[in-house]
């Protein structure tokens, strides 16, 4: 999902004809470049995904690997059953804190790994969780329930702080607000950029699939990619993050977990200004009722009329900051990044106004201390 926001090396085809930009936007062609990308994630994405899709619909999902919690270990491209679980890096020192990342949509372990090197350089032992990036997300909490309590069981006074981003967050709350689930050693919640209510470009995700095994790939056979991708899960995920699904139903009508700390860091560098967003709409307008598709252009402006994941201020390019905030939490930062440029640490404020950067933020909570409700009997109560 996040590569139709943020990808501006893709050359998409000008299918609107030639538009002339309105004052002020001719030295920026954003606007354009908006235009063209939803038009492409309108008519170009759908299909794309259902030419794989329509292969591996049968095939059932690959049990994940459960057994690698020991130590950090190379990702072998061709071996998808080795890609998932918990690895934890040597230990270095005695804290019995351990900070673990989880990642987002259509991403690896190496993606959300980047948001650990402040509290790696502070000597906190670091993992990190992968997960099928595709696969319904109930079924990824359960894998991260599974990881924990084998964690809990090899070192019962480890407190765990995990540090998300994006549908990464999902994953981690639908683990730790489940009694089902929550092993009790889960002290912090760090969630970057979160789809809490979804994300208005949930249902344009069909095709990254097709863009992560097959367009962005550079090693492996097709046996191998398409085999990769039915690992993946089959696409239940975006469905998932469509606001109103019945999993977001579901897991924001839970309650907080009083034994962990919650953390939201929201961004607000979508890069569309209102302007170029009114201007995009109209030329998209024009565009399909040109070709005759009057009733998808109505349907799609209905839909960029409430499309704040854009919007400068309102959104990081992906997850809108008013779908983000999360009922009982009062510890939200607003920063000025993108939805994968805070992975690049590239969320840094002007330099007339410094900011702290989603990193700064993450090392001050993590040396935040645990809440004081964090019962000491629940992994004996577990057993």
């Amino acid at each position: 999902m996040a590569f139709v926001a943020e990808s501006r090396s893709v050359r998409l085809a000008h299918v609107a004809g030639n538009a002339t930009i309105p004052t002020g936007l001719a030295e920026k062609t954003r606007g354009a470049f908006f235009m063209r990308m939803v038009l492409f994630i309108a008519l170009a994405a759908p299909a794309l995904g259902t030419a794989l899709m329509a292969d591996v619909v049968s095939a059932q999902s690959v049990a994940p690997r459960t057994d690698a919690l020991s130590a950090a270990e190379p990702v072998a491209a061709e071996q998808p059953l080795g890609r998932y679980g918990l690895r934890l890096e040597p230990a270095a020192g005695r804290s019995p804190r351990v900070v673990v990342s989880v990642h987002g949509f259509n991403a690896g372990r190496e993606s959300a790994e980047r948001l650990l090197g402040p509290a790696r350089g502070a000597g906190l032992r670091c993992g990190t969780f992968a997960y099928p990036n595709d696969q319904p997300l109930e079924k990824s909490a359960e894998l991260l329930s599974e990881e924990l309590r084998r964690l809990r069981l090899r070192w019962p006074a480890a407190r765990v702080a995990l540090v998300t981003h994006s549908m990464g967050g999902l994953v981690a709350r639908a683990c730790v607000e489940d009694d089902r689930l929550a092993q009790g050693n889960v002290s912090h919640l760090i969630m970057v950029a979160p789809p809490t209510h979804g994300s208005r470009l949930a249902p344009y995700a069909v095709g990254t699939d097709l863009w992560e095994h097959w367009l962005c790939r550079r090693t492996g056979g097709p046996y191998a990619r398409i085999r990769d991708a039915i690992a993946d899960g089959l696409g239940e995920a975006a469905d998932d993050l469509t606001p109103g699904s019945p999993f977001l139903q579901r897991l924001n009508a839970r309650g907080r977990n009083p034994a962990v700390a919650y953390t939201l860091i929201l961004g607000a560098g979508g890069g569309v200004t209102d302007e170029q967003l009114r201007w995009a709409r109209k030329r998209m307008r024009r565009a399909l009722a040109g070709i005759g598709a009057r009733s998808t252009a109505e349907r799609l402006d209905r839909c960029l009329a409430d499309m704040d994941e854009f919007v400068t201020g309102r959104g990081d390019g992906v997850v809108a900051v008013k779908r983000a905030r999360l009922a009982g939490v009062d510890d939200v930062v607003v920063l000025p990044f993108g939805h994968l440029s805070v992975l690049r640490g590239a969320d840094a404020g002007a330099a007339s106004r410094p900011a702290p950067t989603a990193a700064d933020v993450i090392l001050q909570r993590l040396r935040s201390p645990a809440p004081a409700g964090l019962p000491k009997s629940s992994a004996a109560a577990k057993d």
